[in-house]
């Protein structure tokens, strides 16, 4: 076959039978799937460019000098798509680390589904791209600002709203990368000299619909009605958020708007149930035009709302006094705090929106999976039929069945189903008569009624009657919570665990990561006692891990 169609979707990866060498234009070398979980996307329906964190440390993704495969010292080759590399996403890298392969990043995906995994590409290594990827179309144009603290108070999106900083220091490491400190370690008033940072004017002109968010790390709670946001002009006319609003009592948090001082003030409480200082907590306030609805959301959850509310961030307009850990009333006391990530956005996101940002940044690791290395240009290549959909699960029964569906074909002969253990080796499961040329949509379904215990790997190698072929992209599925047929304890664990129940040795052991890197040599593997085995894994980031035994695989987790 001669002719490729102009959308074409079925992926060729790494390994196998590759396009001839005139497909392969693009320059990056390497890549990785990131399999985002629906299950951990709240809601049922699909949420509209989401701003996703990438926040994970992975050795082939330090530079090449550092024995990885990044070419660019400041990672400008690191790209996100859906498909292909010449298709990127926006996206923006926030931190990387050329010496431990550290990248923090966010990648807009225009459609986030809550009942399909998403299939994310990374891209790397190319020695062409030289010029800094980051987009500011990255947060959607609903954002007002946004604010990573990354070493400044810089505002992320196109709207240049930087904020003014009055004696915050830099925080090497917060709740996402880098933060900012806020340390009024002796309580200050807010008509003296504090530390705090000051928004532009007018920052809420024309505004109705509104959401706040952001992580804050409370130090002390022995201050009176300190603020993490206060907008407005004056003690008369305010919209503030309040996590605390008595000296020496972490007793409630409050938000409230107002245009005639305290006595007008509008807004919802929570009294809460424990102490909130010395961990960081996420906050949301949105407030909802339509219903004059304000609601505040704790770690994404709902912690108090309030209907009936009249007033609109618009009415604190002309703004003069915008502030993040400052008051507008002179007795009330700065902040002593750190912050990071925070958002201002001109729309009231949902319960759903709310509770899926939370997941994913307060533990990416498992948010989503990485895939192993893979060929980038591989992965890039295109093959002559149009692929709509793929998708591999395991059901009620334990057996894999896998679905695709094509938009046309042409001098397709044959699809052939593999599948890989570790994402390198692949083996033929079994294959299925393709439909010749058609421009009819044709649906295909295939079951592997003897799946691989564990985490397994499935891909389509679709054939052409003149014998070319091509890969489509990898799917992950996992069998069984624990495939092998011994005990973990604790499974999260914070340092170690242990293995019994299963008769095998220390040199039988193998630790991965979710990147399918092996890590056995870096980890404490000893013999307990009988057949309990201890695996030691201090000083390793938290996330997934998957301890490989001759009877299977076994899935744990880091905390």
């Amino acid at each position: 076959m001669q002719k490729l169609l102009p959308r074409l979707f079925l992926l060729l990866l790494g390994g196998g039978i590759l396009l001839p060498v005139s497909a392969q234009t693009g320059p990056y070398a390497h890549a990785k799937v990131i399999t985002i979980q629906a299950s951990e996307v709240a809601g049922t329906g699909d949420l509209t460019d989401f701003p996703l964190l990438i926040s994970f440390t992975d050795p082939n993704l330090r530079t090449v000098a550092n024995g990885g495969f990044v070419r660019h010292n400041s990672g400008f080759d690191i790209l996100f798509s859906l498909e292909g590399y010449d298709t990127p996403l926006d996206y923006e890298i926030e931190r990387y680390v050329r010496t431990t392969g550290q990248l923090v990043a966010w990648v807009r995906i225009p459609t986030l589904s809550a009942t399909v995994n998403t299939d994310l590409y990374m891209y790397y290594g190319s020695t062409a791209a030289t010029t800094n990827p980051n987009s500011s179309s990255t947060f959607s144009s609903d954002y007002l600002g946004v604010y990573h603290f990354s070493g400044s108070g810089n505002d992320a999106t196109s709207n240049g709203r930087n904020l003014t900083n009055y004696g915050t220091t830099n925080l090497a490491t917060a709740k996402i990368g880098r933060g900012r400190d806020l340390n009024n370690s002796t309580n200050v008033l807010s008509n003296n000299t504090g530390i705090y940072y000051a928004a532009p004017n007018n920052l809420l002109a024309g505004v109705n619909d509104f959401t706040f968010s952001g992580w804050v790390w409370l130090d002390r709670f022995d201050t009176n009605w300190e603020r993490i946001f206060d907008f407005g002009q004056s003690e008369q006319i305010n919209f503030f958020f309040s996590p605390t609003i008595a000296a020496n009592a972490p007793s409630s948090a409050r938000v409230r708007i107002t245009t005639n001082f305290n006595g007008g003030e509008q807004g919802p409480s929570a009294n809460h149930p424990g102490d909130i200082t010395d961990t960081w907590i996420y906050w949301t306030v949105t407030l909802q035009n339509s219903t004059g609805t304000l609601r505040l959301y704790r770690n994404g959850a709902l912690y108090a709302t309030t209907t009936g509310v009249t007033l609109r961030p618009s009415n604190m307009e002309n703004s003069t006094r915008n502030y993040f850990g400052r008051s507008q009333y002179g007795a009330d006391h700065y902040i002593d705090a750190r912050f990071d990530e925070f958002r201002l956005a001109s729309s009231a996101k949902s319960s759903a929106w709310i509770a899926t940002e939370y997941a994913n940044q307060n533990s990416p690791a498992t948010f989503y999976s990485v895939g192993p290395q893979l060929d980038g240009q591989a992965l890039n290549a295109m093959l002559p039929i149009e692929l709509l959909s793929f998708a591999a699960e395991t059901d009620r029964n334990g057996e894999v069945r896998l679905n695709w569906s094509t938009a046309s074909e042409s001098a397709n002969a044959y699809f052939t189903v593999e599948r890989s253990a570790h994402g390198t080796d692949w083996e033929a499961v079994m294959q299925m008569r393709g439909a010749g040329t058609t421009f009819q949509l044709t649906e295909y379904v295939a079951l592997d009624r003897h799946p691989l215990p564990g985490l397994s790997y499935y891909r389509i190698q679709q054939t052409d009657f003149d014998g070319r072929s091509g890969y489509s992209d990898v799917r992950s599925v996992h069998n069984g919570a624990s495939s092998a047929g011994g005990t973990i304890f604790p499974n999260p664990f914070s340092e170690r665990f242990t293995l019994s129940g299963e008769t095998v040795t220390l040199a039988d052991l193998h630790i991965q990561n979710s990147s399918g890197t092996d890590l056995t040599r870096a980890a404490l593997l000893k013999r307990q006692d009988g057949n309990v085995l201890s695996v030691d894994l201090t000083g390793f980031p938290a996330g997934v891990y998957y301890l490989r035994t001759p009877n299977g695989l076994h899935r744990v987790i880091k905390q």
